[in-house]
């Protein structure tokens, strides 16, 4: 299956798996990933990417499947998972019931924006009813629609197509290495709204709250003392309503008896 994101495949881990920023996000994410699902138990990743957080799973002895629309990201994810328990899928999030058969997982994730590409969320929830077991939990990490970060930088600069380019509820093309990737934004409840007939809510976090997105990296020094003072911060500042504001959010889920 031929993706957009084929083209960023090679770069992909040098471009944001080494990102300093995002790397204490990954940090926070994983630890956080750690609360919800048993240990040793059978996952589901949503839009693996190189698979980092599948090879951190399953180095921890979970068994996991990855799914990504990328067949080169796929690739990746084999050549560095070869003795792991990680088991690979070629399929758009919102057809996995195609190829996801008598399956019963007891966790399933999605980290860094992967919901946030043209997907039918509603149909995917209903995917994730059907391949969860009851009441275990889908934890997705979702690009907000309001990073407060963004808007204050671009808006000093004067970019203010840019401050407020998440603003609205359409689909936005985001360019992604030699292609463009319609991306739609949210906010958790706006995310939440999608998924609360097969769902509940247990928790909202903010992933990037203080600390500034990824794609700023370039403004700080990799071991930067001001960087870990933000990072500091962010765990101080971890409140549900910060998650309205930040880079992303993490919103955990808890699928319904």
């Amino acid at each position: 299956m031929s993706n957009e994101f084929d083209s960023w495949a090679e770069n992909y881990d040098d471009d944001f798996g080494q990102n300093p920023i995002g790397q204490l996000l990954r940090e926070k994410v994983q630890a956080e990933l750690l609360k919800y699902f048993p240990s040793g138990s059978k996952i589901l990743e949503i839009g693996c990417g190189t698979g980092i957080d599948a090879i951190f799973l399953a180095q921890k002895g979970f068994s996991v499947t990855c799914s990504d629309p990328s067949e080169e990201m796929l690739k990746i994810v084999k050549s560095k998972s070869d003795k792991l328990k990680i088991q690979t899928i070629n399929s758009q999030a919102d057809k996995l019931n195609k190829v996801l058969t008598n399956e019963d997982f007891d966790g399933a994730f999605s980290n860094f924006g992967a919901l946030n590409c043209k997907i039918d969320l509603k149909k995917l929830s209903e995917i994730l009813s059907k391949t969860l077991k009851a009441e275990s939990y889908f934890v997705a990490v979702v690009m907000g629609n309001f990073c407060i970060w963004e808007i204050l930088f671009y808006s000093l600069k004067l970019n203010f197509g840019r401050a407020f380019f998440r603003f609205g509820k359409s689909y936005k093309d985001v360019s992604l290495g030699k292609d463009s990737v319609p991306t739609r934004y949210f906010s958790p409840n706006n995310f939440y709204n999608l998924f609360k007939t097969e769902f509940e809510i247990e928790k909202v976090l903010p992933i990037g709250f203080l600390l500034p997105p990824p794609y700023l990296s370039y403004k700080f020094k990799p071991q930067s003392k001001v960087l870990g003072f933000f990072n500091k911060l962010d765990k101080v500042f971890n409140f549900k309503f910060c998650g309205k504001l930040s880079d992303h959010f993490l919103i955990a889920l808890k699928r319904r008896k």
